[in-house]
């Protein structure tokens, strides 16, 4: 039996973004994080979360800004990206 989950993409509350979490690209979770490969994209020492511009300004977050990113059940700290690259609503970190 499937069982739709808590997070869903597009279930978000107004005002609410959606993270989204990938593979690291150039490397195995936190394997080789403390090596000079991560310094190469890490953003304020912190693990990078891309948003868009319009979200950005929203919260008055600008690029390089030390961000708390959370929901009930957790919380983690990312560098922000502030990219056209990233969808409205989306936090692909």
């Amino acid at each position: 039996m499937w069982l739709e989950p808590d997070e869903w993409h597009g279930n978000a509350d107004a005002g609410q973004l959606q993270l989204l979490s990938a593979h690291p690209a150039h490397r195995l979770h936190s394997q080789l994080n403390h090596t000079a490969l991560r310094e190469r994209y890490a953003v304020a020492g912190r693990e990078p979360v891309t948003i868009h511009p319009q979200d950005a300004q929203a919260r008055g977050i600008v690029d390089g800004d030390l961000v708390r990113v959370w929901n009930a059940r957790g919380q983690v700290l990312a560098g922000a990206v502030v990219t056209e690259g990233s969808a409205r609503g989306d936090l692909p970190a």
